[in-house]
């Protein structure tokens, strides 16, 4: 049986599998959604559902945590940009794959700014002023 900690070390393999994808592994990009859809591919049904609504939760929490400004400076601009990659899964569950694609396909530079460019191009530019007005440069 694969259960979570399994599915978080099989997308480690495929971050640093990845060239581009190995530089942002140790931040965690996308394993929210990326797990989330693990757990649908396999089926389990149950812990996707649970897993679904922590994520809402989460995203709320942390979006929370933005307004109120509660959060360490040298934390703002990777939890601004979780707040993003998992509001973007809740509104489509493909952009997950979208995302890694994008990765894949146009990154060049440095892992932070490549993220925030990634958002803010997926969003449809919505995004731009929200991550750089949560310290993210590189853009």
């Amino acid at each position: 049986m694969i259960g979570p900690h399994e599915v978080h070390e099989i997308l480690h393999q495929y971050q640093m599998a990845q060239e581009v994808l190995d530089s942002i592994t140790a931040s965690h990009p996308l394993f929210s959604s990326s797990m989330l859809e693990a757990e649908r591919e396999l089926g389990d049904g149950v812990a996707y559902e649970s897993g679904y609504e922590r994520l809402k939760q989460e995203t709320q929490r942390m979006q929370a945590w933005l307004n109120r400004r509660t959060i360490m400076t040298a934390d703002t601009c990777r939890i601004a940009q979780a707040t993003i990659e998992e509001s973007l899964y809740l509104q489509d569950k493909n952009n997950v794959y979208r995302f890694y694609q994008m990765l894949k396909v146009e990154g060049k530079r440095g892992s932070a700014g490549r993220m925030s460019e990634v958002l803010a191009e997926l969003s449809g530019g919505t995004t731009r002023q929200f991550l750089l007005g949560h310290g993210c440069k590189g853009f």
